[in-house]
């Protein structure tokens, strides 16, 4: 689950040029309310790794020590993790 502090289940891929922009709106209210109160609206930060399931992915942003839903961002580049579920997997 995303906006949890500690240590991540993530796979940390420092080597990217992946950026996201937070933009204070999706996810559930107490995710936004979380996430507010660690990034500010409109600042963009590095991704450096992530997970992704079926319904959810959340980001690990540098130099934040906590994860967030990505649909409180605007993602540029490409994601630095791969889909982690087995069940279904969008066609290239």
């Amino acid at each position: 689950m995303g906006g949890l502090e500690g240590p991540f289940n993530i796979n940390k891929m420092t080597n990217t040029n992946c950026w996201a922009t937070f933009t204070g709106e999706g996810g559930y209210d107490y995710e936004k309310e979380f996430t507010r109160k660690h990034l500010t609206i409109g600042q963009r930060y590095k991704v450096v790794g992530g997970e992704m399931g079926r319904f959810h992915t959340d980001l690990k942003l540098e130099g934040v020590n906590s994860s967030f839903n990505s649909v409180m961002f605007l993602i540029e580049g490409e994601l630095p993790f791969k889909f982690k579920d087995n069940y279904y997997r969008s066609p290239k």
